[in-house]
């Protein structure tokens, strides 16, 4: 069951340490007025690389270089970009790569972008 109160208190307390100038840097909310807004971002796709298939993909002893970072605390968008090609041949080309690198390679695309190169891919 589902407590509307402690729902209140935490969304208080997540706003105000939002608010905070003494909280650790990170994104803040904007305002419109004196009604607080979150940032939400989107990203229709792109791919976490292990140190493997950068490696293959880049050269020996490869580095990704940051871009600029996200809004996840140690997470960025490196320099790098790979094209993905489907079963249809079908290519997506310029799909960012993020970092750090993962144990795991893992791409991330919208269900369009899924269907256009001929992927089904699980939701």
């Amino acid at each position: 069951m589902i407590d509307d109160a402690l729902i209140q208190r935490i969304t208080r307390q997540v706003m105000q340490r939002m608010q905070d100038e003494t909280a650790p840097a990170g994104p803040r909310p904007h305002t419109n007025g004196d009604k607080p807004q979150v940032m939400v971002n989107i990203s229709v796709r792109h791919c976490h690389l292990c140190r493997e298939h950068l490696e293959i993909l880049y050269g020996s002893g490869s580095e990704l270089e940051p871009r600029n970072p996200l809004y996840q605390p140690g997470e960025f968008a490196s320099k790098s970009t790979v094209t993905l090609v489907g079963p249809r041949m079908r290519c997506l080309g310029e799909v960012r790569v993020l970092g750090p690198l993962r144990k795991a390679t893992q791409v991330e695309v919208s269900r369009s972008g899924a269907s256009y190169v001929g992927s089904d891919p699980p939701v």
